[in-house]
């Protein structure tokens, strides 16, 4: 399933954000790639929420057990897994 756009933030290379915007929502997710050692990636992700003019860090997930060959698919990962804890907070 896709959300929204991603795209490269202008000033971290590494990072990925990511807008869920289908339906219209408070949440973002970015995405870190990590490196463990040549060849091996895993994300890391961060929820945060946007509501009252106050954005709030909502969760920050470390997906260490979830390693990748390339960061690409890692970035793909974390987007993926970001997009599940969202619907999981928008049912609670």
């Amino acid at each position: 399933m896709f959300y929204g756009n991603a795209r490269a933030h202008p000033y971290k290379t590494n990072m990925t954000t990511f807008f869920p915007t289908s339906p219209a929502s408070p949440y973002t997710v970015a995405v870190y790639p990590i490196q463990q050692e040549p060849g091996v990636w895993f994300p890391t992700y961060l929820i945060r929420r946007y509501a009252a003019g106050i954005e709030r860090v909502v969760a920050n997930v470390t997906m260490r057990a979830s390693t990748h060959s390339t960061e690409r698919e890692a970035i793909r990962a974390g987007i993926k897994a970001g997009a599940a804890t969202i619907q999981k907070l928008r049912a609670a």
